[in-house]
């Protein structure tokens, strides 16, 4: 069997380690597969194929480009796979012959991922949202299986699209261990603090976050709230309303992060707080608990059904269960000991190898 995995994404967050980490662990006990690895020009010397049978192709067409749409087509074909596995959703829509494709959330179709409102961008956000909803749409529909990381995203693509639950397969993802040589982040020590990792996005719901170190600083005047993700709009904006804010000395922004550094902020923070109004699995949270941190997140989306009793849950709608929430355990040793056990068990039920088994059982069938 020869398979294309599109992996222009292998340097992006959250996709690029899914895709990454499928192919390592593919390597593992996959020796028969041809496998031929679709990578952008900037990431053909960073990426070592983990066995023989994997070969790197390099592509220039451009993730949410028309060339995308073109030029990718016609390079797949030449390559005569028996398959294709398109990891996101932005699957070529002039492609018929048959595919794979991992919808990992519906999130941007229901929530923006830009903070600036400015009426005159408006129209160019319509056009992109409904742009990605038709390729999502179309991806599904044409896809001979429909990988899910969750129980909750496959309902949620029978609902919006009517997928064919016959052709979903809720496949979860997992977490790497923490690292062994945790690297301290400047400026962060001594105190205690609630941590937040990720995007600004809107739908990551931080002004109520922010909002809730306000009144909990109050009872708690030594905690912080530190946020670690990548400088973006969003961010940017976010740091300057905190900055002239109340509690703008109570919260530190400390942009993107090594692997070893976040390993070290996991370790250290009281709490790992996940406030979201949606995610399509929760990476974020499954780290903390790998690393023994009690969680605290919302009850939204999937994150119960993958955190099941090893997370404190909250209203994401209402900034008083999220400050009860935090109180609660911030007071109650026993109860935050109570879910750093269970989250160490939670995540040790999430394996890489199972994942790839279960994908490339996907690919046979």
């Amino acid at each position: 069997m020869r398979v294309v995995l599109d992996a222009r994404a292998i340097s992006w967050t959250g996709i690029g380690r899914y895709t990454r980490r499928l192919l390592e662990h593919l390597a593992l006990f996959d020796a028969d597969t041809e496998y031929v690895v679709l990578l952008r020009g900037e990431d053909e010397t960073t990426w070592i194929p983990p066995g023989p049978n994997f070969r790197p192709l390099v592509s220039d067409a451009r993730p949410y480009r028309l060339d995308e749409q073109t030029l990718l087509p016609r390079q797949i074909r030449r390559v005569r796979p028996d398959l294709v596995h398109f990891p996101h959703f932005n699957v070529p829509v002039g492609y018929r012959e048959k595919f794979v494709v991992t919808i990992q959330d519906t999130t941007m179709l229901r929530f923006s991922s830009h903070c600036d409102t400015s009426v005159w961008k408006q129209p160019v956000r319509l056009s992109k949202r409904t742009l990605a909803r038709l390729t999502m749409a179309s991806a599904v529909r044409r896809a001979h299986k429909v990988l899910a990381p969750s129980q909750y995203t496959a309902d949620d693509l029978e609902r919006m699209f009517k997928a064919d639950p016959g052709r979903t397969v809720v496949i979860r993802y997992a977490v790497d261990p923490p690292a062994t040589d945790p690297e301290p982040v400047p400026g962060v020590s001594g105190e205690p603090y609630l941590l937040y990792v990720g995007n600004a996005y809107p739908h990551k719901n931080l002004g109520t976050l922010i909002g809730a170190t306000e009144d909990l600083v109050k009872d708690h005047h030594q905690l912080r709230l530190v946020i670690a993700g990548p400088p973006d709009e969003c961010s940017h904006r976010l740091r300057s309303t905190v900055q002239t804010s109340a509690v703008g000395d109570h919260v530190m922004f400390v942009g993107q992060v090594t692997d070893r550094q976040l390993s070290w902020l996991y370790r250290h923070a009281a709490l790992f707080v996940l406030p979201s109004f949606s995610e399509g699995f929760g990476f974020t949270g499954l780290e903390a608990m790998a690393h023994e941190t009690p969680v605290v997140a919302a009850r939204a989306t999937c994150l119960p059904e993958i955190y099941g009793e090893a997370a404190q849950y909250f209203d994401p709608h209402v900034k008083a269960e999220l400050v009860t929430a935090v109180d609660t355990l911030l007071r109650d040793e026993g109860r935050r000991a109570s879910l750093a056990s269970a989250g160490i068990t939670q995540a040790g039920t999430y394996s890489w190898d199972a994942m790839a088994r279960a994908t490339l059982e996907a690919y046979r069938a």
